[in-house]
């Protein structure tokens, strides 16, 4: 009786580990849908530049697929854990323009877990709506380092109580770019160079 018990538990658990494995595709549906707007907001934003001679690393996103079988967690510059996205380097795709550029922070909303966000080297010069990172309630590091940000960005990273590194190396910072009541965290480190 004991026997049968303990080969019913031990078959019982290797399906259930079965299924589990089955239902796996990667990352969230919603992450995953996240990835594909990132990819077109820089694809469609951007590529008529590619006609004037200008570069963007868009090879670098080839594997970011519209396609539901795609296992979203092994894409280039995607580090998941437990099926949710966890890190996400999108450095150095957009750093050939004439211009900086603004970039849409809403398209990062579906990043719930996200622990690490590196967009260094990209001529950003701030976000559209000044709106900060929303949703990036985990994010312990952040790299916007050789950008073109100025003080005026500091304000809308309030809301990452996680952070705890942040790269603002080369950008265009003023000697005190720590207005009062911006980024209050004790255990925040930051990283500033000069350009």
């Amino acid at each position: 009786m004991k026997l049968g018990l303990i080969i019913s538990s031990l078959l019982y658990f290797v399906t259930l580990m079965l299924m589990q494995n089955q239902g796996c595709k990667g990352c969230l549906e919603k992450e995953r849908i996240g990835l594909l707007e990132i990819k077109h907001y820089i694809v469609e934003g951007y590529s008529y530049l590619s006609t004037k001679g200008y570069s963007y690393n868009i090879k670098e996103l080839d594997s970011w697929v519209d396609d539901r079988d795609s296992n979203c967690c092994v894409w280039n510059r995607v580090k998941c854990f437990s099926g949710q996205i966890v890190e996400l380097s999108i450095y150095s795709l957009i750093n050939d323009f004439p211009d900086p550029i603004m970039l849409n922070v809403s398209l990062f909303r579906p990043f719930e877990e996200l622990r690490l966000l590196n967009l260094s080297s990209n001529h950003i010069q701030g976000w559209i709506g000044n709106e900060g990172f929303p949703g990036l309630k985990k994010l312990e590091t952040l790299d916007l380092s050789t950008n073109y940000l100025n003080s005026s960005i500091l304000s809308s990273l309030n809301g990452l109580m996680a952070l705890t590194t942040l790269n603002l190396g080369y950008n265009i910072l003023d000697d005190n770019f720590f207005p009062q009541g911006t980024i209050y965290s004790y255990n925040l480190f930051i990283f500033q160079y000069k350009r």
